[in-house]
């Protein structure tokens, strides 16, 4: 009775689920990556037209007054020459900092299918233990029932019945709980597709395809394009702000001075004069400055190197984290297997049986739960180290992107142009 029970439960689980229409992993993958190409709002260009060579970098009038008489006031006009060769290099500047910020936005995207991938497990992972709870709860129900028909039974244990109840509560707010979450998640989902009446697959990729990956990918060499980019930019503007430095301070020609001594009756004392200030080279100017510039280069550099040692180390754990579990979990997926429990024959027989009670019955429903619900949660272990595996190893990111929930790696639709960066 108690199995004919649980059977109607998972049918009307079941049922309940179809009337939504699934959509598989990779279609929703695809959808999200159409979505972004088509709402991403581009970087404004810019080619910063504004810095121009320029013949004039400052302009000045100077007079002089001498005890205030008129006759002997002094003008002065001061014209420092601009220099050439920085309009460029500025520019050059500006563009790698606007390359940069660029690269950083551009990021936001494939960020995106980071909450893609971390959404769909989430939603997976709800359903199956939806369904988990369900049954747990029918069977504390039926316990329940047992248990208070027993309550006239002279010396009945009641904190059997107290204990029962209290687990079929916390089942029960593990269901509610689940529910809000589904609601939330499937909500986004809805959202993402433009349909509410959709709802993940059943399918996600088995633990022996994530062991073929793990394997194949063990000994690949971890690369970050992007880091290497926002590196290599980096590198570029601090080379160029040092080429900038060397420029200002190779500007020979300082000022060129035209000097009037004041109108005079005597020709001869209106004193013209024409002064040029001129800037020697010497090694120390803008030494400090270009000493740190190329102080913060070798940085930059080793920090990058560190970086990459510290993200290949962190991949390996994640990798080793992920084959770690499955071990756990093929060793719990065996015990499964050979135990009496999980031998139909056998335990049809003894549960037909006039004299098995409807409490050891559903003991027996009980225990066969609970190592349902320990493989379950081996495998959610599994598939949420394997997808945090995915996003340190940048799996995802790589480009023509794949979808590493489905069982054959299916390629993504998307286009080059838009996620090339």
């Amino acid at each position: 009775m108690n199995k004919f029970r649980l059977s109607i439960l998972f049918f009307l689980v079941c049922s309940f689920s179809s009337l939504a229409q699934e959509i598989s992993s990779t279609q929703y993958f695809n959808s999200v990556i159409k979505n972004v190409e088509r709402d991403f709002v581009e970087f404004p260009s810019s080619d910063f037209e504004f810095l121009k060579p320029f013949f004039i970098d400052e302009l000045q009038f100077r007079t002089q007054t001498d005890e205030f008489e008129l006759e002997r006031q002094e003008y002065a006009l001061r014209i420092r020459p601009g220099n050439f060769k920085l309009p460029k290099l500025q520019r050059e500047l500006f563009n790698s900092y606007y390359q940069k910020s660029q690269l950083v936005q551009n990021q936001l995207k494939v960020d995106v299918l980071e909450h893609a991938y971390t959404l769909w497990l989430n939603l997976y992972l709800n359903e199956k233990e939806l369904i988990l709870a369900n049954t747990e709860a029918a069977l504390l129900k039926d316990k329940v029932k047992v248990y208070r028909k027993q309550t006239d039974i002279p010396n009945f244990n009641i904190l059997r019945l107290l204990n029962t109840e209290d687990d079929l509560h916390n089942t029960e707010l593990q269901i509610l709980t689940s529910k809000i979450k589904s609601k939330n998640q499937s909500g986004i989902l809805a959202q993402e597709l433009g349909n509410s009446k959709m709802a993940v697959s059943s399918e996600l990729i088995s633990i022996e395809k994530i062991k073929s990956i793990l394997s194949s990918s063990k000994q690949e060499a971890f690369v970050n394009k992007f880091k290497d980019k926002i590196t290599n930019l980096d590198q570029s503007i601090i080379q160029k702000e040092i080429a900038l430095e060397n420029a200002e301070s190779q500007n020979v020609l300082d000022f060129v001075q035209l000097r009037y001594g004041g109108p005079h009756d005597d020709v001869f004392r209106e004193k013209v004069s024409i002064s040029v200030g001129i800037n020697l080279p010497t090694k120390s100017r803008n030494k400090l400055k270009l000493n740190e510039l190329k102080l913060d280069a070798l940085k930059e550099d080793i920090d990058n190197q560190s970086d990459i040692q510290e993200q290949q180390y962190e991949t390996d754990i994640a990798n080793q984290k992920v084959i770690e579990l499955i071990e756990i979990y093929e060793l719990i997926k065996s015990q499964n297997e050979s135990s009496i429990i999980t031998n139909d024959v056998l335990m049809s027989r003894y549960e037909s049986s006039a004299s098995t009670s409807p409490l050891m019955l559903l003991d027996i429903q009980i225990l066969r739960y609970k190592k349902d619900k320990r493989l379950h949660e081996s495998k959610k272990d599994i598939y949420e180290a394997y997808l945090d595996w995915l996003i340190v190893s940048r799996k995802i990111f790589e480009m023509p992107f794949k979808n590493y929930f489905s069982e054959t790696v299916e390629t993504l639709n998307f286009s080059t142009d838009f996620w090339e960066m």
